[in-house]
């Protein structure tokens, strides 16, 4: 059975999958596997860039 109300896509083509939690978030979901959604211009504290790099042995 389905029902009309829910059988239209619920987003539209503006919406990213954000992945990984942050800081602001509950322990439960800052692990990189963890989902959500929004409009890519949002600015929404949990979620953001986070960027890493190898630091060569100075010896």
């Amino acid at each position: 059975m389905i029902y009309d109300r829910y059988s239209q896509p619920f987003f539209d083509g503006d919406y990213r999958v954000l992945r990984g939690g942050s800081w602001a978030v509950e322990p439960a979901i800052l692990r990189p596997s963890f989902r959500n959604w929004d409009h890519p211009y949002r600015r929404q504290i949990f979620s953001g860039v986070r960027l890493a790099w190898d630091v060569e042995d100075p010896s």
